[in-house]
């Protein structure tokens, strides 16, 4: 069930509906022009059903991988270890 507030003093209430999820530890890697990264463990969790999209947690990136932004120089890039 989702609660958001609709108006001042009254609230909008959803049913959903419960879909059961399986959690899973997909492993994806990452491409550009120089190659490809090693595979990376992550959490997913799937659904035997179309209705909704693959849920792919990016805990696991953030935590291994670092993230280097120059914003002088514009540029961005992940550090991934080996």
């Amino acid at each position: 069930m989702v609660t958001q507030k609709a108006q001042k003093g009254f609230y909008k209430v959803q049913i959903r509906p419960y879909i059961p999820l399986v959690k899973e530890e997909p492993e994806q890697v990452f491409l550009d022009k120089k190659g490809l990264s090693p595979p990376i463990s992550v959490k997913g969790f799937l659904v035997d059903s179309d209705t909704v999209p693959l849920i792919i947690g990016f805990e696991d990136v953030l935590t291994d991988i670092k993230l280097v932004c120059d914003y002088r120089t514009k540029t961005a890039f992940l550090q991934i270890p080996i």
